[in-house]
């Protein structure tokens, strides 16, 4: 993890406004069972190509609008700004993804490898201790690496970055985290336990 990603992030989670708006919530999303498919490894690259799509797309729409400014000496700030901030909008994407992608890895570990517990296993950290019990090869340096990730994404879930302050992730830096979780999930899948169907290509 790149070293500019784990720096303090500003901007507090206002818990009194989520409060007040929970009454409100749709009765179909209370006790959604959220279990409804079998996650892969395959995942990842899905969302992140989601992701991909959404952000080239806000660039080009940005792009088009500006078109007729550019060469225009009074507009060159404007167009500066227009671009700037519509680049500034899809890092707030790879944020998105960044939360994503941690929770396909949870959700394939609780439904493959260690699944049907005695207890539920709340966070990462739980899990991976779980896997190791079971007896599944986690290397040291990818479970201290795991941990940093999980830091920064529950950093961005409750203390988010408010706007035009993003934490300026990048397509590169998941696809360093989407590389890590596959590598640890096909190693896995060639190790004891595990859910038989999950062998099924």
């Amino acid at each position: 993890m790149r070293a500019t990603l784990a720096r303090r992030l500003g901007s507090v989670w206002n818990r009194a406004d989520c409060a007040q708006k929970q009454d409100d919530m749709r009765e179909e999303l209370k006790n959604l069972d959220y279990r409804v498919y079998r996650p892969t490894e395959d995942d990842c690259d899905y969302f992140l190509g989601v992701i991909r799509t959404l952000s080239s797309a806000h660039l080009d729409a940005t792009r088009k609008k500006t078109a007729e400014s550019h060469g225009h000496p009074d507009s060159v700030e404007i167009v500066a700004d227009l671009e700037y901030y519509a680049f500034v909008d899809t890092v707030y994407l790879w944020e998105y993804g960044l939360w994503k992608l941690k929770g396909i890895l949870e959700l394939i570990i609780t439904t493959w490898f260690i699944p049907g517990g005695s207890k539920p296993l709340f966070g990462l950290k739980a899990k991976l201790d779980a896997m190791r019990i079971a007896g599944y090869t986690l290397p040291q340096d990818s479970y201290d690496e795991l941990l940093e990730w999980a830091k920064l994404r529950n950093a961005l879930s409750h203390a988010p970055p408010g706007p035009f302050r993003p934490v300026w992730l990048e397509e590169r830096d998941l696809l360093e985290y989407r590389d890590l979780v596959v590598a640890l999930c096909r190693r896995w899948r060639t190790e004891i336990g595990g859910h038989p169907d999950y062998f099924v290509e």
